[in-house]
């Protein structure tokens, strides 16, 4: 009998094997099915002003994976906001054990996002994402919301080809960018994320100009309340941009500790401006900023190379100033041109003008006091762009002004020049003479 009833069990085990893999196989080509899609679409949409289609999808529910084929969001009008080839998550299903919700790795192909505005200034993005009140429940407190219950990971996402559409009619503004490449890591929880991320092309298109880069490129951390940008370069045709450095301390009193390389053409920044001044020419320029975002510290030198500005031919300019709490120094000014030399220094104190810091900015123009000191000043009299060039001679000269404020009603201000030309001569003149002019004066409020 004992026999037996093992048989009979034996037989009975096997059958629950085999009905329980019938049914998880069963199982998994349900959840492989249109009616489930349908099913949990019909769950979601409802929740949402928006509406979210999905063409097909596959799911490995022991393995954790899940993978959307031809995907995209519409806002309330039928407007898509947000479309994607593919869209694979891999779920970590031990780390639910720990309170966490960890993707080991998700990788979007080929999403474009729509950012538009509607009149009321209002992203048509995150209409499609309200949440709809059907219950008429009370909301929830911000702070509630805001906190995560467990803690969510994102250990690799991967975008591929994305393209980014910006419109805002009312401005109005068009802005696209196109061949979006990237990787990220995200901690949700400990708000800490990295990033390398490249784009192809931006346009920008206002009612004014036209303006493209060739792209950005973007290596950087956030972490323990610290942004580390260990590359941050934009490219023009000729130019490029380059900012690395720290930022500590981000969310209370940030902290700069940045450093700026340009490798520029003047070219670039008459088609950046819209100028219609004729600028060419290459130059370049080292920025280091420090201190805090109301108060920063800089050091700037720049170096132009030569070229066209206007109707002026200029070999060689030279600029370094320093910025220590809202006090300028322009150290060196130093210009050499077709028409001359020129070289000078001066000062631009803000202490009064600014008196609480860039943060918040409030300005009073009227405190504005600078000192402007012209060391040397060269001109030959046949470069001058007026007149009949039949001036000749070396004009030699210097100068010094001081100042507070910039409305002509308030002005205060106090100048002297000098300015020396020995042989100077013309075609209406019968023989070169010694010129020489001085001049002093002061405006005391405008008067």
């Amino acid at each position: 009998r004992m026999r037996k009833l093992a048989k009979i069990l034996s037989v009975g085990l096997i059958v629950c094997l085999i009905l329980a893999l019938l049914g998880l196989a069963g199982l998994r080509v349900y959840l492989a099915t249109p009616q489930f899609r349908s099913l949990i679409l019909s769950r979601i949409n409802p929740l949402i002003a928006g509406h979210i289609h999905i063409g097909d999808h596959q799911l490995g529910l022991l393995a954790g994976r899940l993978t959307v084929s031809q995907g995209s969001l519409s806002d309330p009008g039928g407007n898509r906001v947000i479309e994607f080839d593919q869209l694979s998550v891999n779920v970590q299903w031990s780390a639910l054990l720990n309170q966490e919700m960890v993707l080991s790795a998700v990788l979007v192909s080929k999403p474009q996002v729509m950012l538009k505005r509607t009149l009321s200034g209002e992203l048509t993005l995150l209409q499609a994402l309200r949440i709809v009140d059907r219950d008429h429940t009370a909301a929830r407190d911000p702070q509630e919301s805001a906190t995560l219950p467990i803690a969510v990971k994102i250990g690799r996402l991967k975008i591929e080809s994305a393209r980014v559409d910006y419109h805002d009619p009312a401005t109005p503004l068009r802005a696209q960018v196109d061949n979006i490449n990237g990787m990220a890591a995200f901690d949700l929880k400990a708000i800490a994320a990295s990033m390398n991320i490249e784009t192809g092309t931006i346009h920008i298109d206002t009612s004014t100009k036209d303006t493209q880069l060739d792209g950005i490129r973007l290596a950087a951390k956030f972490q323990d309340d610290r942004l580390d940008i260990f590359d941050l370069q934009a490219f023009l045709k000729t130019s490029r941009v380059k900012v690395s450095g720290l930022i500590d301390n981000v969310w209370e009193q940030p902290k700069l500790d940045l450093g700026m390389h340009v490798q520029g053409h003047l070219e670039d920044v008459k088609m950046l401006t819209g100028s219609a001044l004729d600028m060419r020419g290459a130059f370049n320029a080292q920025m280091q900023a420090t201190g805090t975002l109301d108060n920063p510290q800089a050091h700037l030198a720049l170096t132009y190379d030569g070229g066209q500005l206007g109707d002026y031919r200029i070999d060689s300019a030279e600029l370094k100033l320093d910025l220590q709490d809202r006090y300028l120094t322009v150290k060196n000014v130093d210009i050499q041109a077709e028409v001359g030399h020129l070289n000078g220094s001066g000062t631009v104190d803000a202490h009064k003008a600014i008196p609480k810091g860039l943060l918040p900015f409030r300005f009073e123009h009227n405190q504005l006091a600078y000192d402007v000191n012209v060391k040397n000043v060269h001109v030959d009299a046949s470069k001058l762009p007026f007149g009949d060039h039949s001036l000749h001679g070396d004009i030699h000269g210097h100068g010094h002004m001081t100042g507070r404020g910039i409305d002509p009603h308030q002005l205060i201000m106090s100048w002297s020049a000098n300015v020396a030309t020995p042989n100077l001569a013309s075609a209406d003149m019968a023989a070169p003479v010694d010129a020489a002019l001085s001049n002093a004066g002061r405006i005391d409020q405008g008067e």
